[in-house]
């Protein structure tokens, strides 16, 4: 019986989007501040580069734009800008709504990959970590703990006092998110979020998750027909 709802945090609870716009918004102040850069003019490089699908050199546009070459090393203090920034983001009210409802049903958790201080930033910025019982960044346990390896879950079980069977695993990321938990026997859902910033697929089958929801809107209806496992219960299954 389900007991336990294993959130995925960035594009799962919020849309992740917005952790970039206030990223490259605190960038661009700093360009401005250290290189004498226009800030409002880098701001729209990185945002119209990110919001056409770019994921690399982002930083480097918005310097070469600028007329400046950057260096590793001015990179690099721009990335920690980004990574060490306090977000200016929020809980969707979808989102409060749903953990209102299935809190008073379920223990939450959560377990998110992403380097630190960044995902606390994240976590403190959206104001919910009291809605779980645990929380668990796989940051903590090294590097090469990180989705899709296992162990964040299992370490995350223990702590819960749950078995696999008894929790379900709530993310956005097809590419890495599922093959953790499916391989320790635990159910899968994919949020298919049209807002999300990465619409990667599973490598193989044993990456794939095991339902679909377009939307948090549809966990709840989804879980009742998980718990009950009557004739019903196969709608939202992955074909």
């Amino acid at each position: 019986m389900l007991k336990c709802l294993i959130f995925d945090m960035d594009d799962t609870l919020y849309p992740e989007r917005e952790y970039y716009r206030s990223g490259f918004s605190a960038v661009s102040r700093f360009m401005q501040e250290f290189y004498g850069m226009d800030a409002t003019a880098a701001f729209d490089v990185m945002w119209n580069s990110f919001s056409e699908g770019v994921r690399k050199d982002i930083f480097n546009s918005a310097f070469i734009a600028a007329g400046i070459e950057p260096d590793k090393q001015m990179v690099s203090r721009v990335l920690d800008v980004f990574r060490n920034h306090r977000p200016d983001i929020s809980l969707p009210e979808d989102t409060r709504a749903v953990l209102d409802v299935l809190g008073g049903d379920f223990r939450l958790a959560m377990l998110s990959n992403g380097y630190l201080p960044a995902q606390q930033y994240k976590l403190d910025a959206l104001g919910i970590e009291e809605r779980f019982a645990q929380v668990l960044f796989t940051e903590e346990l090294g590097r090469e703990f990180w989705k899709p390896s296992a162990k964040g879950f299992e370490v995350l079980l223990e702590r819960l006092n749950h078995t696999p069977d008894e929790c379900v695993y709530i993310a956005d990321n097809a590419a890495w998110d599922f093959a953790g938990p499916k391989s320790l026997g635990m159910p899968t859902i994919h949020v298919c979020s049209p807002e999300r910033t990465q619409d990667n697929r599973p490598p193989d089958e044993s990456y794939a998750p095991d339902y679909r929801i377009n939307s948090l809107l549809e966990l709840p209806e989804l879980l009742i027909k998980m718990r009950c496992r009557c004739g019903g219960c196969n709608g939202g299954k992955c074909q």
